[in-house]
């Protein structure tokens, strides 16, 4: 629990210090996520599936009951409404919400761990390894799908580390319908299915029919667990799985690159930029399946895993191996259960050492992103428009609200609450280049990197630029030509 608690503190320490006005410090992809669950309480409807991702929104969805009750009984106001209307505080309550889902998953894992092993020992080695892999801490504070992910995964461990100290066929289809609720929430957990199902065949105690038969009813679970994670998205099945199509034929990530299901020097690119970032990931591999040769009863779910680590390696996303790394690691304490006591020590001591420079990492970074995040909404309060402001993009409150009602993700679904509010705020790309002047706006938050396409786009208009204090990275554009137009 301690060291659950202490993962779980590092991970969220930057939120508690930034408050309301760093919240925003990240808000892509957290704004399709908590923007779809606000459309999934309004009117039952989850209009985002290509992760899929769907049981993350609706656990969101489900987090806001205590906001909920306080909208309809303390502020009585429509809760999307409210919502939007103190974003910050929603965004805020659901961080701190992923740090708790994160503390959970950390102590579920390190118990699976503790019960394979018994010892103290290789759990804190365990969770030092762990730890190694960047994306970890990421999870304690993002409002993303791995969050909920990394706690199916350690309920999935704990379950699997119960089958292997006694192994129970009743536990074959529980585990694999876990496995389908986790794909159900992201892809990239697509192994737990393949690794759920293949147990049958582990037991020797079985005939060749009645493993078949277990490995079929275990089949059907894992798609049981799918179609329920699913559920609310049903009626986009047949864009999802075109979506995944398009992803296997696709040489990068979100369909991008040549349309090929492999070319190998996309493949070696990838790999070596995965590499590159997480250097630790191929030593996990390594000493796993060194592991299977000491350890035959684990050989085929290091093969399996290993495979894992192969095939997403196509990909140069770090975290879409989350599930392989943590599986791997959960497999390898068994070999380190078979260290000397003190050559663990001396190991832990060492690793130790690489797990601080990357909760210092993780502390740093999110740290200045808040940092510049308050920096930009405090000079936003200070500076209220005269008439209207435009938006390019930006980490803050007024960006996230425009993307979370954009037409372009939800149709009219937020069309009343956003009239409601009344904001004069908006987006800049929606409105066409020959049209941005015919609206009445006198500010432009944009950022630094496309303020000179904009300004050379616009040689004739009456503008005046400055760097916002702090943000780094942000431009205000000041116009007169409502002004200029008498209006």
């Amino acid at each position: 629990m301690v060291f659950s608690l202490l993962a779980g503190l590092v991970a969220v320490l930057p939120i508690l210090i930034g408050g309301l006005k760093g919240t925003f410090y990240s808000i892509d992809p957290e704004v399709m996520y908590v923007g779809n669950a606000l459309s999934y309480i309004k009117a039952h409807q989850i209009q985002y599936f290509d992760h899929p991702g769907t049981p993350s929104i609706l656990s969101l969805a489900y987090l806001l009951w205590p906001l909920r009750i306080y909208a309809k009984l303390i502020a009585q106001t429509p809760f999307v409404l409210w919502s939007l209307g103190h974003y910050d505080i929603v965004f805020f309550y659901l961080r701190l919400w992923q740090g708790i889902v994160f503390c959970l998953g950390v102590f579920l894992f390190l118990k699976a761990v503790n019960s394979i092993t018994n010892s103290k020992l290789v759990v804190l080695l365990a969770w030092t390894v762990m730890l190694l892999f960047s994306p970890v801490l990421r999870l304690g504070s993002g409002i993303t799908p791995e969050t909920l992910s990394f706690l199916m995964i350690s309920v999935w461990l704990w379950l699997l580390a119960r089958f292997l100290k006694k192994p129970e066929v009743d536990l074959i289809p529980v585990l694999s319908l876990i496995s389908g609720l986790a794909v159900a929430n992201k892809f990239t957990n697509l192994f737990l299915v393949l690794a759920s199902v293949t147990l049958a065949f582990t037991l020797k105690s079985l005939s060749t029919g009645q493993r078949l038969a277990n490995s079929l009813i275990a089949m059907i679970a894992a798609a049981t667990g799918f179609v329920a994670g699913t559920w609310p998205i049903r009626d986009k099945y047949p864009l999802l799985f075109g979506w995944v199509i398009k992803l296997l034929t696709s040489t990068e990530i979100h369909a991008g690159g040549e349309k090929a299901i492999f070319d190998w020097l996309s493949y070696k690119q990838s790999v070596l930029a995965v590499h590159h970032q997480e250097p630790w990931l191929a030593l996990v591999v390594v000493l796993a399946l060194l592991t299977s040769v000491f350890l035959g009863q684990l050989r085929v779910l290091v093969g399996i895993f290993t495979m894992g680590v192969a095939i997403f390696a196509k990909y140069p996303l770090t975290y879409y191996q989350l599930a392989n790394y943590l599986i791997l690691v959960f497999l390898l304490s068994a070999l380190f259960s078979r260290l000397n006591r003190f050559l663990m020590m001396g190991l832990i001591l060492i690793l130790l050492f690489h797990v601080r420079s990357n909760m210092f990492n993780h502390l740093r970074s999110n740290s200045l992103a808040i940092t510049k995040t308050t920096a930009l909404e405090t000079f936003v309060k200070e500076h209220p428009a005269e008439k209207a402001t435009l938006w390019e993009w930006g980490r803050a409150k007024d960006p996230a609200i425009l993307l979370t009602t954009s037409p372009d993700w939800h149709g009219s679904m937020f069309a009343v609450e956003k009239d409601a509010l009344k904001r004069p705020v908006y987006e800049l790309y929606p409105i066409p280049t020959d049209k941005v002047f015919d609206l009445c706006w006198d500010q432009l938050y944009i950022q630094k990197v496309s303020v000179k396409s904009f300004l050379d786009k616009y040689p004739g208009q009456p503008l005046v630029y400055n760097i916002i204090p702090g943000s780094d990275d942000m431009i205000l554009v000041k116009s007169s030509h409502c002004d200029d137009r008498g209006r």
